[in-house]
């Protein structure tokens, strides 16, 4: 995802993942996939805060949506 992703209401960020820019979500949310190439996602933290350290805070697993 690029450094000026676009933030949810809620201050979270939603990253979209996919061969085609899916309608409706803002380009700095996407990351484009080749098809038939395999990709994995990983997440990074610069200075992660003590809830990620003491798990209070655990990141959710990706969704598949359509």
């Amino acid at each position: 995802m690029h450094d000026d992703a676009k933030a949810n209401e809620d201050g979270s960020y939603d990253a979209y993942f996919g061969p085609e820019l899916p309608e409706g979500v803002a380009k700095e949310n996407w990351v484009q996939t080749r098809p038939k190439s395999g990709w994995f996602v990983y997440l990074r933290l610069y200075g992660p805060e003590k809830a990620y350290f003491d798990k209070t805070w655990i990141p959710g697993d990706a969704e598949k949506v359509k």
